[in-house]
């Protein structure tokens, strides 16, 4: 089938279409999936096949092929958690990759070298998006646990850590060793987690034998102009919740050095991740000019208004998350990619995603108001030659909640 559903989108639930010939890569749908497609029925993106110039098969999504479980239920996800785990301890290929790649980072920290990466994705914004996968970073760590919301731990392979925050080491980047998988649910899921960028390695092709310090280097510096084949085995994986932290557009189309998340979540959360946000705030000795943490309830007409327009930019599932009020957090943006305002955006992302069920919204601009609501993008304009230039900065709407999904995931069937 040549088009599909997103399970979950800015629009809402089961209600964008996307067409197969969009995505490029097998990462690029395990970064939007999941999908569905006729009949109700979960499908997965497959890529096209050429025999030389000649195009034998065009993209397109397929159904599961019969047997490879039953519905998708958590159960299934957390079988799927447990089996990578066990396939990758189990694989020697997989353990010497990894310790070569950490290996190799581990001296760079002690150089003081830089691992930049970079990518469009327009999708998201008209701008890049670009980082230092070792800016901060002062240990590298091998199967390192983190929270997932599915009830299990997930052991990334090389975790990039920062300076210890409330008594926990902030986790700045990952690194996974990786085998080419096309039906691989959990890992779809898991990148909906993350609070930190993601880079994965396809080892899928390689041999044990060519595995040294030499392919390390390549493996973490490549892209498709520097790979001899033309096929880059890299990719960044990135919340979109972090799209504006790495997001790279010129100051003078928002004029403001501070934006805005909009975040709804339920009532018996609201005061605790109120609560640790400004914990952390204080733990990296942030001020107020830096990192502003408020809330607002309705109370009257106004704040009703306001919560409203809090809630067409977070999407239109604000109700259920919370219809009674937000978190607002006011940062100061991380131009540098770097120091303690860039720690925060990236443990509030995790805080965000992986601890609790929330619906997060984006300001480009402190009390930016969402006169067009029927649009997804926040849109500015650029005067060049005696025209406007109209810009697609960002998205509104940041969230991908896992929990939504996985309720949608539960009345599907493979």
């Amino acid at each position: 089938m040549d088009k599909a559903l997103f399970v979950y989108s800015w629009q809402g639930i089961l209600t964008e279409e996307i067409f197969a010939s969009e995505i490029k890569s097998r990462e690029q749908a395990l970064k939007l999936g999941p999908f569905v497609g006729d009949g109700n029925k979960l499908v997965y993106w497959r890529k096209a096949v050429f025999e030389g110039k000649r195009k034998l098969r065009s993209q397109h999504f397929c159904k599961y092929p019969k047997g490879y479980s039953g519905k998708s239920h958590l159960p299934d996800i957390k079988q799927e958690f447990e089996d990578r785990i066990y396939h990758k301890r189990e694989s020697p290929k997989h353990k010497k990759a990894k310790l070569a790649v950490a290996d190799l980072l581990r001296q760079w920290l002690l150089r003081g070298k830089e691992l930049p990466w970079g990518f469009n994705d327009p999708r998201a914004s008209d701008f890049s998006f670009s980082g230092n996968l070792l800016a901060d970073v002062v240990d590298v760590k091998t199967e390192f646990p983190l929270r997932t919301p599915f009830g299990t731990e997930y052991q990334l392979d090389i975790a990039l850590l920062g300076n210890k925050v409330v008594n926990e080491p902030i986790i700045l980047g990952g690194i996974e060793i990786e085998f080419t998988n096309k039906l691989d649910m959990s890992k779809c899921l898991f990148c909906k987690c993350l609070g930190f960028p993601l880079m994965t390695i396809d080892v899928e092709e390689l041999k044990e034998e060519e595995i040294d310090e030499a392919w390390a280097y390549a493996a973490l510096v490549e892209t498709t102009t520097s790979s001899p084949d033309g096929r880059r085995r890299n990719f960044i994986y990135l919340h979109d919740v972090l799209y504006p932290v790495y997001a790279n557009f010129p100051y003078n189309l928002i004029r403001d050095d501070h934006h805005q998340f909009i975040v709804f979540v339920k009532d018996e959360h609201f005061e605790k991740l109120t609560s640790l946000l400004i914990k952390l705030k204080n733990a990296l000795i942030l001020p107020d000019s830096s990192a502003h943490i408020t809330s607002t309830k309705i109370t009257n007409e106004q704040t009703k208004k306001t919560v409203e327009n809090a809630g067409s930019i977070a999407g239109p599932l604000w109700r259920m998350f919370n219809p009674n009020g937000y978190i607002l957090v006011t940062l100061k943006r991380p131009v540098d990619k770097s120091g303690s305002i860039y720690k925060f955006h990236l443990v509030m992302a995790y805080l965000l995603n992986a601890y609790f069920e929330t619906l997060v919204g984006y300001k480009l601009k402190r009390g930016a108001i969402n006169w067009e609501t029927d649009e997804a993008y926040w849109i500015r304009g650029e005067w060049i030659d005696g025209q406007t230039k109209k810009h697609r900065i960002l998205r509104k709407h940041l969230s991908e909640p896992v929990s939504s999904i996985l309720r949608v995931l539960e009345t599907l069937e493979k």
